[in-house]
């Protein structure tokens, strides 16, 4: 080959369109390296395709100028449509990947492998075209290869149809957790054919878009215009005997108080009680879950909270189980559960500052007259206006005291703690209640009747007026939450001076002195 041919047909291969073409690529490919680091293998594999069939042109190109003959133009042909293919495979990457992202227009990611397919097909029927094949029948002949395709690859048209429909309403989009069937993991795929979910055991899962299409499936821990967040149920069981608002309060402050990774603080961990099943109660502590590839870390962190937090209170977790007891119930056993309560009951009289006078053997006789009665909290124990005699003695909790006008309106009037007591009025003078008594917390009292309370006045009279005084006190303190809610000029109802009570009380209860 003279050096004229050779310059000829280096004219031939090089020129200046050519540089730009190859310059374009190479700004692309770059482009496209370093901000897709997920695209590196197709990148790869599509500029190998590319620089072969570029080689192959230039050879075949160099072939045509020497005069060469036979299969050049066949092979020309087929290395301009791998030539076009490749390029074509570029720009959607480019179009789709860089473009798109710096427009933060989000299309699903589907479409780009179905639009490069369409752009593939069209190139593919204009290089027929230009060898000579007549555009009619390449349409005819396409459409019949497309009727029977179809007809025979129906499961992959669903698919295809099937994650586009899924990407395009916005159902699933990559780094969603889903549900399906039995099988848990994180979306990290969405192709044209199938999803991949990686599941928490690093299986990936694949599954078709027609199946997804077909069943339902449910995206984990998604809810319109809130972060993500999973509702996770720890279950556990503690022993009937203890106060439900106690281990209600202890499971969420563990929970609440330690800050646990991945734990959020809003909505807050809660917790409830959910039945009653035989010697246990079982509880329910919800929380919300944040990162949810951490789901079993998280639900053991958060029990062995719960389980401290109860053991510091000599709490203990319970399994369900059935004790069978034979008790030989003759009159010693009897008497020593009797006297075992009776003591238990002195023991809280004691530190009621209204019985503070009383004997040994007066106590123990109003023990064995009262009677224990417990309220959750928010329980009512008496409503304003409603008739009851008897006298409540708080031993533990704290019960609060309100006012109510005719309107419905209510007010708070004072507090009642361990030690006080409540319902004298209406006990000893027999007036509907003048407020309503409600639980602030879990409350036990201890409840005596108007027969019994009469009995004891008789031999002590001095508490008669010693309730008349407490009762004036408090008088004045629900007159001042009455004003609050009740119009001047109403008319007031007053019980009187301390003497009048006294009075009062005594015709009511029968102890009138002679």
């Amino acid at each position: 080959m003279d050096t004229t041919s050779l310059n000829a047909m280096i004219g031939t291969i090089w020129s200046v369109d050519t540089a730009l073409y190859l310059a374009a690529i190479l700004v692309m490919s770059g482009l496209l390296w370093q901000r897709c680091p997920d695209a590196h293998r197709t990148l790869r594999n599509t500029l190998y395709l590319l620089g072969i069939s570029l080689i192959g042109l230039a050879l075949t190109e160099a072939s045509f100028s020497t005069g060469s003959g036979g299969y050049g133009p066949v092979y020309h042909s087929a290395l301009v449509l791998l030539t076009g293919a490749a390029v074509i495979r570029l720009l959607g990457l480019f179009l789709f990947r860089v473009i798109f992202e710096l427009l933060r227009i989000r299309p699903p990611s589907i479409l780009e492998e179905i639009l490069v397919v369409v752009a593939y097909f069209v190139w593919a029927m204009l290089q027929l075209h230009r060898a000579g094949v007549p555009l009619g029948e390449i349409i005819t002949t396409s459409a019949i290869a497309t009727a029977v395709l179809a007809f025979a690859m129906q499961d992959t048209l669903g698919n295809i149809l099937g994650g586009l429909a899924l990407q395009w309403d916005h159902s699933l989009k990559i780094g969603d957790w889903v549900r399906v069937g039995d099988v848990e993991g994180r979306i990290v795929d969405i192709k044209w054919r199938a999803i991949s979910l990686e599941t928490r055991n690093w299986e990936t899962v694949v599954i078709p878009n027609g199946m997804m299409m077909k069943n339902q499936f449910m995206v984990l821990g998604e809810r319109t215009n809130e972060e993500v967040k999973w509702r996770r149920w720890i279950w556990f069981n503690v022993d009937y005997s203890a106060s439900p608002d106690r281990v209600i309060q202890l499971a969420e402050d563990s929970v609440t108080l330690a800050n646990i990774p991945d734990v959020a603080g809003v909505p807050r961990p809660n917790c409830l009680l959910m039945e009653i099943d035989g010697s246990t109660a079982r509880y329910a502590l919800r929380y919300w879950l944040t990162d949810l590839a951490r789901d079993d870390p998280t639900d053991s962190s958060v029990r062995q909270h719960i389980y401290a937090a109860l053991n510091r209170q000599n709490l203990r977790l319970a399994m369900p189980r059935q004790h069978l007891y034979l008790t030989k119930r003759n009159e010693s056993y009897l008497h020593h559960k009797q006297q075992a309560e009776i003591t238990r009951r002195i023991d809280a009289l004691t530190k009621v500052d209204l019985f503070h006078s009383l004997s040994e053997e007066e106590l123990e006789n109003l023990a064995r007259r009262i009677e224990h009665r417990p309220y959750a909290t928010d329980d009512f124990i008496f409503r304003q206006g409603d008739i009851d005699h008897h006298l409540y003695i708080i031993t533990e909790g704290k019960a609060d005291v309100t006012l109510r006008n005719d309107s419905g309106q209510e007010c708070f009037a004072f507090s009642l703690d361990p030690g006080e007591f409540f319902g004298e009025i209406g006990m000893m003078t027999g007036d509907p209640r003048a407020a309503s008594v409600k639980a602030a917390s879990p409350l036990n009292c201890y409840v005596l009747g108007k027969d019994d309370f009469s009995a004891l006045l008789m031999t002590r009279d001095e508490i008669i007026e010693e309730i008349s005084q407490v009762v004036v006190s408090r008088q004045s303190a629900l007159e001042q939450a009455r004003n609050t809610i009740q119009p001047a000029g109403e008319e007031r109802h007053s019980l009187g001076s301390v003497h009048d009570l006294v009075a009062r009380i005594r015709h009511f209860l029968g102890t009138e002195q002679a």
